[in-house]
């Protein structure tokens, strides 16, 4: 049987491989086994594994309630570490910038009050911050006038 390369796998059936795997691995399960118990193929199942074959809902949905995962776990990405990754370093450059404009006391007392706020409050002050930001740009490229009709979200009153 000819593998096609990794690249001409469609990312999702790629996913989903790799999560059978990993669930069919954590049940100390052979492709045999399970493929036996599902009543299929152990090549249909080994052929689903590698991403070669296209899942049915159905089966998708068997397969999970044998291996005790929600079918959705199956179908997800894992991007939570990469995700975090990007915020870290996002964050290590903020503190950079903010440590050599001298601001790291203006920083610290910024995440504190921060830890304090509800989500809601969080969002409003986010929207105010853009608004504040977006009225700058505006005043500095000579876009708006003083006495502009804009309220602190931006929007035009």
């Amino acid at each position: 049987m000819v593998m096609p390369e990794e690249r001409d796998i469609p990312k999702i059936h790629r996913i989903v491989a790799e999560k059978i795997r990993e669930a069919r691995e954590k049940a100390k399960l052979s492709t045999r086994e399970l493929a036996e118990v599902l009543d299929v193929s152990h090549t249909y199942l080994w052929a689903i594994e590698t991403g070669q074959r296209r899942i049915y809902l159905d089966f998708l949905e068997k397969l999970a309630k044998y291996l005790g995962v929600p079918p959705a776990d199956l179908l997800k990405e894992d991007v939570e570490f990469e995700t975090n990754e990007m915020e870290d370093r996002q964050l290590a450059e903020l503190i950079k910038e903010w440590e050599e404009a001298n601001r790291r006391g203006d920083l610290i007392l910024l995440l504190r009050e921060f830890r304090n706020l509800t989500s809601e409050q969080i969002h409003s002050l986010v929207k105010a911050v853009k608004a504040i930001r977006s009225t700058q740009e505006k005043q500095r490229t000579g876009n708006v006038e003083e006495g502009d009709n804009t309220d602190e979200s931006g929007e035009t009153r």
